[in-house]
This record gives C-alpha cells, structure tokens and sequence, in this order.
C-alpha cells in the first residue's frame, strides 16, 4: 500500500483518530486490516462487513473509496503487465513474419533449382534390373 505523505490528514475536533497510510484518520485501530480483508470480498459481502464495524456515515464513504482505489490499483498492474506481454508477443510475431518470409523464399529456390535440373529422363531401376538377370 502506499503512503500519502504530501497532504497531511486533517484531525477531527475530537481527536481520538489515529493517522493512516492514505492519510485517512479513523477511530479504529485496524482499518488498513478492514480495507485489506475487503479486498477478498464481493461488493455486498464488503459493505456488511463494514457497516458493522463502523457507524459513521463518513467513514463508511472513505472505506468504499480506499477499496475502489485498491481494485483500481490491482486492476492498473494487470493492465499494465498486460501491455507488456502483447508487446512482447507483438515483437515476437514480427520475427516470425520475417522467419516465414525468409522460409518461403529458400522454398521458391529451391524448387526452382529442382525445376531446372529436371531433364525429363526418368530412371526405371525395376526395370534394368530385371534385365541384367
């Protein structure tokens, strides 16, 4: 998780928060716990589990918001590895291309030089060598 160390939380008048990583001031102790055990939880699931421990409407919202940024977190990496490999298979297909070219044009060589030196006698070893005898 990162910390936000550029702005600074803003207390509440009662002072009884405690500042979070994300700069967040919350009456619990574990509230980095709640957003992480929320991470493996469907969305209803999470906002029970969450209603329970807090009642403030306040913090419920930034609950919601630390999770969302969280999913959106995850989901940025996948993306990002994502580009990555389709770069990678990107640049791996174009060395294929160019390897299929290259195969293709040694195959018309090829058959070429065979066309060439194709005279049209055809040898028949079945047959001269029942007449040796």
């Amino acid at each position: 998780m990162y910390k936000r160390t550029s702005t600074p939380a803003k207390p509440h008048s009662c002072k009884v928060g405690i500042t979070k990583s994300v700069g967040i001031q919350t009456q619990w102790q574990n509230y980095d716990q709640i957003v992480l055990e929320g991470k493996t939880m469907n969305d209803t699931e999470f906002e029970m589990f969450i209603k329970a421990q807090i009642r403030a409407e306040k913090q419920y919202w930034k609950l919601l918001a630390e999770r969302a940024r969280l999913q959106l977190e995850d989901q940025l990496h996948e993306n990002q590895q994502l580009h990555q490999l389709l770069d990678e298979l990107t640049k791996e297909n174009e060395q294929l291309q160019i390897k299929s070219e290259q195969c293709e044009y040694l195959n018309n060589v090829f058959n070429s030089i065979m066309s060439e030196n194709d005279s049209g006698i055809e040898l028949h070893t079945t047959n001269e060598s029942q007449t040796h005898s």
